[in-house]
């Protein structure tokens, strides 16, 4: 099975925890993209965050509802 690392986001905060996810697995999440604004305390920035969703379709979704990042654009 090949699965893709992600970071962990909680709360709306990058973790430093890395999490391996298939993608049948990813497609429950809210996936935020690399390159999202990022500050110095892992928070993302924006009112919202473009985000990867089932089907490889893209929503924007507030920081709170961010599930992983992902670890390379």
């Amino acid at each position: 099975v090949l699965e893709s690392p992600y970071r962990k986001v909680k709360d709306g905060r990058v973790t430093d925890e890395v999490v391996y996810l298939s993608a049948i697995e990813e497609c429950r999440y809210k996936i935020g993209q690399a390159n999202s604004k990022i500050d110095k305390d892992g928070v993302l920035q924006g009112e919202f965050i473009n985000c990867r969703v089932e089907g490889g379709n893209f929503v924007m979704a507030e920081p709170h509802e961010v599930d992983f990042i992902d670890v390379t654009p």
